[in-house]
């Protein structure tokens, strides 16, 4: 441990709390340290100081170890508690140790009290891993359950259209027929959708990051080229802004992928009744990283619903015809940039998207 721990003592003998000040300053352990001896400053103490270890005295006048280790976990919970006393029962030692403290270490044996506290960090680091990666684990087992549900809902949906449309084609002829062959096509291109976007989540999530040094500037023209046969497409105006002048490096596909479904739903969810529609990019890198600004006047969303909009198959916009997996993957591509993304959105008023990601 190479961080200087704060460490607070609980006793009310002082020549004891010397030896164990001693003890520890005889070890590698860089440490400060704050010295209580009743309830009221322990509890200012823990509130103030934020220890990273307690070590307490069992027995005080008005006030017991027993009594000052559930206070220390309500207040302190990730505080590592150990128990600095003279002789105690092996019973008294077990309780303890059930009660939630993490060792304990006799007077008469002080020399085993860095090894304790360093013990101790371990094993909290080790029961916080076990429980995060626990978490991840369930979060991973819902998150599949509800992409298998809802892709296997959004994939029959069309097939379940397209075979009733082909059952009805059997029976027709001429216009009825090529009518039919239009809805089967619309079907078809849902699908389609669907499943590219299930294959990019899917690729997105299992790829390995490739860094490499992004030209912002031919990455949003690349992007806005796409769209020069959009209906209206001319009607908005593009701004945009580019401060690369400190050299960014990331990955560069899933870069892309989160900057171009950024930018389709700034354009395709736009009021192009209004004659000032517009669409704003900047970009600046720093040496932190580098901050991506996409904003509208568009349709907007409403604000309350802002906090959904990065769930799996949550479609904001009832005029969307996706899969409701855009903004979900723009969250797993920045996630796996280690990057942070916001979106703020009112109602016909526009949306402002802002991604930042680390150097």
């Amino acid at each position: 441990m190479t961080n200087k721990l704060k460490i607070l003592i609980l006793e009310d003998n002082y020549a004891d709390a010397d030896l164990t000040i001693r003890a520890l300053k005889k070890s590698d352990l860089l440490f400060e340290h704050r010295l209580v001896e009743n309830k009221v400053d322990f509890v200012v103490a823990l509130q103030e100081f934020h220890p990273d270890v307690i070590l307490s005295d069992h027995s005080l006048p008005s006030f017991t170890s027993s009594e000052a280790l559930p206070i220390a976990r309500e207040i302190c919970g990730s505080s590592v508690f150990i128990l600095v006393t003279g002789t105690v029962s092996e019973e008294f030692a077990v309780d303890i140790l059930k009660a939630g403290a993490d060792d304990y270490v006799l007077k008469s044996s002080l020399t085993r009290l860095p090894s304790a506290i360093t013990n101790a960090f371990l094993k909290k680091r080790a029961e916080y891993e076990r429980e995060n990666n626990w978490k991840k684990l369930l979060e991973a087992n819902h998150e599949l359950k509800t992409f298998i549900y809802r892709a296997s809902h959004d994939i029959r949906g069309p097939l379940s259209s397209m075979k009733g449309l082909i059952n009805v084609a059997k029976l027709e002829k001429g216009d009825d027929l090529n009518s039919l062959i239009k809805m089967m096509d619309v079907s078809a291109e849902k699908l389609d959708k669907i499943l590219i976007d299930l294959i990019e989540t899917v690729g997105v999530r299992d790829r390995l990051v490739d860094r490499k040094e992004i030209d912002f500037k031919e990455l949003i023209n690349e992007i806005l080229t796409e769209y020069q046969n959009y209906p209206r497409f001319d009607a908005l105006r593009i701004s945009i802004d580019i401060d690369d002048s400190v050299p960014f490096y990331s990955d560069q596909i899933i870069l892309s992928m989160l900057l171009k479904r950024i930018v389709d739903n700034a354009i395709k969810f736009h009021n192009y009744s209004s004659n000032g529609s517009y669409v704003n990019i900047r970009i600046a890198a720093n040496e932190g990283g580098v901050n991506i600004f996409v904003v509208d006047n568009g349709s907007g969303i409403k604000e309350e619903l802002t906090d959904r909009v990065f769930e799996m198959f949550y479609r904001a916009n009832s005029e969307s015809d996706g899969s409701g997996l855009g903004l979900y993957l723009v969250k797993i591509g920045v996630e796996k940039l280690r990057g942070t993304i916001s979106l703020k959105s009112s109602e016909q008023m526009g949306t402002t998207v802002h991604v930042f990601l680390p150097s």
